[in-house]
């Protein structure tokens, strides 16, 4: 654990890790320079676990991990951060999982969200499938930093954390793992707390957050495709507000032609990455939703149509009447009918809910209907919001 001016929330993080039903541990603590009442609160513990590293100077959270990671005693290296706290048999349940899955080299689990008080708000689930972690690394952090517990010798073989980066060191740290064929796993259980408070790293720095992810996310795609993947498409495609589905579809189509050579099967993995991106993209999707005057309906019978679907309900948006298409090898997505688009009337807005292109889909309806009037809502191509064919 390396902390930093932590001393509103450290006595109960020593606390978590110095109950643990595992006992044998090393607890390695780097003070890095804090200026508070952090090294009196340490210093306060008589426990032979305990092992403090002061640092002379703030060196920041990258190089006191690797800092960490050098000075430990043990294989076996759980991540903490000062400001969180850990259930009771975390260490126990991630050290007996290593050793039945002695081919996984990075273990996590599901976290649970908990505010400045400690009140619980929410969980946070993530995938553990080892196929999915490989992959969605490169989209998200998918193994959360304060739940990892890895192998020493693995981390060091693929270099540790990279100093060049001030924040995001997780998310490269994951995606080097990946691109070493580094098996990882999460345990389907929260272990770890994770506060969320003011002071936290994640709410002060975030613009500074996203862009360090977005360069980290550019160079390792780049790497993983042979191609140049530019951060300025990974920023619309990040980015909360504003278009970039154009992008996501590109990224995706991209990705997913690659990776089809490597995995199979690779729907699952879609799925994944995908429900991320569309949850990036809620409160846009949700607002052109919103915008519609009156009923509509959905184009489209792929996975960005399920998972357009799939995000409106969770967000107790309004849905389609019912979804449309040339073809389509099922009756309904949810509770919604499949109409063929050779019997639609043309009255309602039609919101291009697949990865099709606009074009297509005006000439399949001048194929199939007379109707000329019908207002297309293209999210891929938002700036041509309710064209007329």
């Amino acid at each position: 654990m390396s902390v930093y001016n932590g001393e509103r929330y450290l006595k109960k993080c020593i606390d978590s890790v110095l109950s643990q039903s595992f006992i044998n541990f090393e607890f390695l603590i780097i003070n890095d320079a804090s200026t508070d009442n952090t090294d009196h609160i340490i210093s306060s513990y008589n426990d032979s676990r305990i092992r403090i590293i002061e640092n002379s100077v703030n060196i920041g959270l990258t190089r006191s991990l690797n800092l960490g990671i050098k000075l430990s005693s043990a294989n076996l290296i759980a991540r903490i951060d000062a400001d969180d706290y850990i259930a009771k048999d975390r260490l126990e349940k991630q050290y007996s999982f290593l050793k039945v899955n002695s081919d996984v080299g990075i273990v996590g689990s599901y976290m649970a969200i908990v505010d400045s008080s400690g009140k619980e708000l929410s969980i946070c689930p993530v995938p553990s499938s080892a196929d999915i972690l490989r992959w969605s690394c490169f989209f998200y952090t998918c193994i959360p930093h304060p739940t990892m517990m890895y192998h020493k010798s693995i981390i060091q073989k693929i270099g540790g954390y990279n100093e060049n980066y001030k924040y995001a060191q997780d998310l490269d740290l994951l995606q080097q793992a990946s691109l070493a064929m580094v098996k990882m796993a999460n345990i389907r259980e929260p272990l770890t707390f994770y506060r969320k408070h003011d002071e936290m790293i994640s709410s002060k720095n975030e613009q500074s957050q996203c862009e360090f992810a977005n360069k980290i996310k550019a160079k390792n795609l780049s790497i993983l495709l042979g191609k140049n993947v530019h951060s300025d498409s990974l920023d619309k495609i990040f980015r909360k507000e504003g278009e970039g589905l154009n992008e996501i579809r590109h990224l995706i189509n991209l990705f997913f032609n690659h990776i089809k050579k490597e995995v199979y099967p690779y729907e699952p993995i879609f799925e994944d990455i995908l429900k991320y991106l569309f949850s990036v993209k809620k409160d846009f999707l949700c607002e052109i939703i919103d915008s519609i005057q009156g009923n509509y309906c959905l184009y489209g019978t792929g996975r960005f149509t399920e998972q357009l679907i799939t995000l409106l309900s969770d967000s107790k948006k309004k849905l389609p009447d019912y979804i449309v298409d040339l073809s389509c090898s099922k009756n309904s997505i949810g509770n919604i009918k499949f109409m063929d688009i050779r019997n639609y009337d043309g009255k309602l807005p039609v919101v291009l809910g697949s990865d099709s292109f606009q074009d297509e889909m005006r000439k399949k309806i001048k194929k199939y209907n007379k109707n000329t009037n019908i207002n297309i809502i293209d999210l891929y191509n938002y700036g041509n919001f309710l064209n007329m064919l």
